[in-house]
């Protein structure tokens, strides 16, 4: 059985040669805690400080990872899907309402850790129905999350780059994903980028055909 290095070497069978070690007062306002070593034959022990890792940009980093929170997306549409009438051919618009950029900040002594998300694409994905409504497949990018609809807004204007007209009624799923970039920054100078975190929202839509009416 060893000691650590600086400490001397203890062995079972036969008698150890310790390193007697003397401590400053400022390593053991560093020290994380006492060892004490002890021999099994005749008892007698040493005692030595063990120090804490020094805290990387990597530890911190994995805390303030932790202490972010991204949100699902809460997510809208025109017509409003809770209440209102979806029909077959009219340009349903969705957009995400809290897709706004967030940042969080870990700390320990001498050193901090930024790190920032980002919304970055938002994808919506529509699947489902029966019979003919089952080839109803679509999926498009939004830039910025969508658009939202105003109502009274000149038709000029009117335009969404995150909307879907279906062709067949049917209830359908809806699935909205926003990708969040993520960044970092240190105050030691180092920075860096994470892989990209997904936040997706599912609901259903229920698409109905207008009918004609007749005198």
């Amino acid at each position: 059985m060893s000691l650590p290095v600086g400490l001397g070497t203890m062995t079972v069978n036969g008698r150890p040669l310790w390193d007697s070690k003397t401590y400053t007062a400022a390593q053991k306002a560093k020290a994380k805690r006492w060892m004490v070593c002890q021999r099994i034959d005749d008892g007698s022990s040493d005692s030595f400080l063990t120090y804490p890792p020094v805290p990387t940009a990597g530890m911190v980093l994995a805390v303030a990872q932790q202490q972010l929170v991204l949100p699902t997306p809460e997510v809208r549409t025109s017509p409003p899907r809770n209440g209102a009438i979806q029909l077959v051919g009219v340009p349903v618009w969705f957009w995400v309402t809290n897709a706004q950029p967030a940042a969080t900040t870990a700390t320990v002594p001498g050193l901090s850790v930024t790190l920032n998300a980002t919304p970055q694409t938002t994808h919506v994905k529509v699947s489902g129905g029966t019979g003919k409504a089952a080839t109803e497949n679509a999926s498009f990018d939004c830039i910025g999350g969508g658009t939202p609809y105003v109502e009274g807004r000149d038709a000029a204007w009117s335009a969404s780059d995150c909307a879907h007209a279906f062709d067949w009624n049917g209830t359908f799923t809806v699935e909205v994903t926003v990708d969040w970039a993520l960044t970092w920054t240190a105050t030691n100078g180092q920075a860096g980028t994470l892989p990209a975190v997904p936040r997706t929202t599912t609901f259903t839509l229920t698409i109905q055909q207008a009918q004609a009416v007749a005198d």
